[in-house]
């Protein structure tokens, strides 16, 4: 039983060194471009609170995007410019991670963001190596204003919110362009909010039943004669 004992204490030990070593080797991949998902970005960047895993620049891309392919050799570069800084080089698919592409608006491919301290900076300027390494690794995001507080991760409320004014958003820009469809889509969502209320104002206040009703009142008519 010892003997079974020290060996599963051993398995035990052995895998979370792996992990840990796993861990190690996602967070600090030096010169090499580390892919962030839904799961693991707040855990690695810590973007929310500013923790210290040191400063991350971001692009948001879909797979189908020319412009992101034509810059993934330049990121790719740019993560062994950033080797040995406080600097880390990430890319998320936003097609594939729509709570990040949600959370951070994403409406445009690629798009880049540079996390520092808690805050956020959308870069704009040139996608040339010596640019993009000006902006991060030699601190020109300072040059750019003070940033936004980075959105924190989205409760299910918020995930409404947001996509409720990503949809307000839609159907404003249809109406400029197709004002007929843009009302077409707003009467629609019209009458199923309607149908909805209705279904919910009945579940909530039942119609009474007419026969209790009826019973009801007969009793008290015999309550009453009895009394007198």
């Amino acid at each position: 039983t010892t003997t079974t004992t020290m060996m599963m204490t051993k398995h035990l030990i052995g895998l979370l060194l792996v992990a840990l070593l796993g861990a190690s080797v996602i967070v600090a991949a030096p010169g090499e471009v580390i892919e962030l998902d839904d799961e693991n970005f707040e855990h690695l960047t810590q973007a929310s609170t500013g923790a210290t895993t040191g400063d991350w620049f971001v692009m948001f891309y879909a797979p189908w995007c020319g412009h992101c392919k034509r810059l993934h050799p330049t990121w790719s570069d740019l993560a062994k410019a950033a080797k040995g800084s406080q600097v880390n080089v990430a890319s998320v698919d936003a097609e594939a991670n729509t709570k990040l592409a949600s959370r951070f608006r994403i409406r445009g491919y690629p798009t880049l963001y540079f996390f520092h301290h808690g805050r956020q900076f959308e870069y704009s300027g040139s996608r040339s190596l010596d640019a993009l390494t000006d902006f991060s690794v030699e601190g020109g995001f300072h040059q750019s204003g003070e940033g936004v507080p980075v959105a924190g991760e989205p409760t299910l409320m918020s995930q409404f919110a947001g996509d409720l004014s990503e949809a307000v958003e839609q159907l404003t820009a249809m109406a400029k362009e197709q004002p007929a469809a843009a009302l077409f889509f707003f009467s629609c969502g019209l009458l199923v909010g309607v149908i909805v209320a209705i279904i919910i104002f009945s579940w909530t206040n039942p119609i009474p039943d007419r026969r209790v009703y009826n019973v009801q009142q007969q009793q008290q008519q015999q309550q009453q004669q009895q009394q007198q």
